[in-house]
C-alpha cells in the first residue's frame, strides 16, 4: 500500500494449507521496512465473523481495514479509505463504517446505477439492494463530484448497509461489539452495519475506482 501501512495481520482460520508458510515468507520483509506482521490462528473452524473479531481485537492500530483473503487491493486503497474518512469527520458525519467498491474479477464497475439503488435497506419495504460494485449514475460527467480535485477523489455517498471491504476505527467498532458471531452464516457484515446505524453511526461508500479491490 502507498503510503507504506504499519500493520498487517492475517487471522487463519484453522486452515489445512500453507498460510502460515506465505505469512513467514514475508517476516524478513515486514521487519526491514517495520511493518508489524502478524499471525494468528483460531483453535477451531469458527468462521470469518470470530476471525475478523479476533484481528481487530489484536490490532494496536486506530485503524481497522478489512480485506477478504480472495481479494486484490488497489495500491491507494488504504490512502483513499483514510482520506474520506477524515474528510466526513471534519464535515461533522458521525461516520462508523466507510465502504470501498469491490469488483467481482474486474478492476472497473460493471454497471451504472442511481445513488438511491446503491447499498440501500428499506425494512418497512423489505427492500434490500447492494451495488457496491457500480458506479454512480449522479457522477458521470460531473464536474462537482470530487472533494479534492488535484487528486480528483470522489465524494463518498451515504449508504444502509455495510460490505466485507471497509475501515473503521477500532474504538468504534469496539463500542458497537464488533461482528455478530452467532446470528447468520451469510450477510453478517450488512447484519454489523445495522449495529452500527442502531448506535447513531452513518455509513458510507466511497466508490472510486481508483480504491477498489478486485474480488
Amino acid at each position: 500500500q502507498k503510503p507504506k501501512i504499519s500493520e498487517i495481520i492475517v487471522v487463519d482460520d484453522l486452515s489445512e494449507d500453507h498460510t502460515k508458510d506465505v505469512v513467514d515468507s514475508f517476516e524478513k520483509e515486514a521487519k526491514s521496512k517495520d511493518v508489524r506482521l502478524v499471525y494468528l490462528k483460531t483453535s477451531k473452524r469458527s468462521g470469518w465473523p470470530v476471525a475478523r473479531n479476533l484481528g481487530a481485537l489484536n490490532s494496536k492500530r486506530k485503524y481497522l481495514f478489512f480485506v477478504d483473503d480472495d481479494s486484490v487491493m488497489a495500491p491507494y486503497s488504504s490512502f483513499g479509505a483514510i482520506f474520506t474518512y477524515e474528510w466526513l469527520k471534519k464535515k461533522g458525519v458521525n461516520i462508523g463504517l466507510l465502504n470501498l467498491a469491490p469488483y467481482s474479477r474486474s478492476s472497473v464497475p460493471n454497471k451504472i446505477v442511481p445513488k438511491t439503488k446503491i447499498g440501500n435497506i428499506d425494512f418497512s419495504k423489505g427492500e434490500y439492494t447492494s451495488n457496491k460494485d457500480a458506479f454512480p449514475e449522479e457522477y458521470v460527467d460531473n464536474p462537482d463530484k470530487f472533494i479534492h480535485q488535484e487528486f480528483h477523489i470522489l465524494e463518498p455517498i451515504s449508504i444502509k448497509n455495510n460490505g466485507g471491504y471497509v475501515l473503521c476505527e477500532k474504538d468504534v467498532f469496539m463500542k458497537v461489539g464488533g461482528f455478530p458471531e452467532s446470528i447468520l452464516r451469510r450477510f453478517v457484515d450488512r447484519e454489523f452495519g445495522c449495529q452500527m446505524m442502531e448506535n447513531a453511526y452513518s455509513i458510507y461508500l466511497q466508490s472510486d475506482p481508483k480504491f477498489q479491490c478486485v474480488h
